[in-house]
């Protein structure tokens, strides 16, 4: 019997290191947020399409991903009730894209939110109506339960390998945009011969090597916020931070976080700060909250993430039990 309703969701993701070299053979690391996109389905009794989304703009992109799934195999047809929620910021960096196209492609298959390749690849060719030729990374992380390190195949998905770090403290947030993630990728894309920006890859990717073999607890907190402090500034020598961000990572660590940097496609948009201890984080994103609540550059909320090689997502945090 032909199920009358079905849904999906797909996470949001931050990246924590790697974003930019990861498409040059270095490794990505990344985490799914516990934001969500959900999408359901209800069958439609006089053969009508209803799509209730948020955004009245976004009615026309959810129509074309519908008409992509048909053309695609993957759907008979674009008929019934859609309806379409989402907590994941739009603001860039968090995967808003790729977690639609998972919670998509999970309602299509009848698919658990766990990973599965078959549910990464196929939301991976829908995200390509959003960004073109997509990394995968994002659709991966999107589509994912935990932490996990992901590295680039050429005309494949990302391979993945789910890892278990020591306990980490972080908080993210977003401010705006000052370019999107397809116009920075093109600039470094065009300049990637240049012996600067080669070895500035080569650095970023040492780093998030670095990061993942990092099992050992006794410091690791100092040692990652080292290693966040060198990624960023690397990332600021590829022009992808922004006044903005760098007055906030400022305000952040005289507000006691240990370091901040961003995440994603740079030039705004994601964020995340890191401490040593929940404690530490707690006080710090108070402090930060007030010093910054006259202040109109942060989009959305700041958020506290945790981090355990037990659960690497937090539940605590969880706006809404995952189905």
């Amino acid at each position: 019997m032909t199920p009358r309703k079905k849904s999906g969701s797909g996470q949001g993701k931050l990246i924590l290191f790697g974003e930019h070299s990861a498409v040059h053979g270095y490794p990505a690391l990344g985490i799914p947020l516990p934001c969500q996109t959900q999408v359901r389905w209800e069958c439609s009794q006089d053969g009508s399409t209803q799509i209730e989304i948020p955004n009245p703009q976004d009615k026309e992109r959810f129509t074309k991903l519908l008409l992509n799934c048909v053309q695609q195999g993957w759907l008979s047809g674009p008929e019934g009730k859609w309806t379409i929620e989402s907590t994941v910021n739009r603001a860039g960096g968090f995967g808003s894209s790729a977690a639609l196209c998972v919670a998509l492609v999970r309602l299509l298959q009848d698919s658990k939110n766990h990973y599965t390749p078959m549910i990464h690849e196929r939301a991976n060719i829908l995200e390509q109506q959003f960004h073109g030729t997509p990394s995968g990374i994002d659709t991966g992380m999107s589509s994912d339960q935990g932490l996990a390190a992901w590295t680039f195949c050429e005309a494949q998905i990302p391979h993945r390998t789910p890892l278990s770090l020591p306990s980490w403290y972080l908080a993210y947030g977003a401010i705006p945009r000052q370019s999107s993630t397809a116009k920075t990728v093109g600039q470094l894309r065009q300049r990637i011969h240049e012996a600067e920006i080669s070895t500035i890859m080569h650095d970023l990717g040492v780093l998030t090597e670095e990061m993942i073999l990092d099992t050992n607890p006794m410091g690791f907190s100092q040692r990652a916020a080292q290693r966040v402090k060198h990624a960023q500034a690397l990332l600021t020598r590829l022009n992808l931070s922004t006044e903005i961000l760098e007055e906030v990572l400022n305000r952040a660590v005289s507000c006691g976080f240990d370091a901040g940097k961003l995440s994603g496609g740079g030039s705004g948009g994601a964020f995340y700060l890191c401490a040593s201890s929940q404690e530490q984080r707690d006080d710090a994103l108070e402090r930060l909250k007030n010093t910054l609540k006259n202040k109109s550059y942060i989009q959305g909320e700041l958020l506290p993430l945790d981090l355990h090689p037990d659960r690497e997502m937090s539940s605590s945090s969880l706006p809404y039990a995952a189905e």
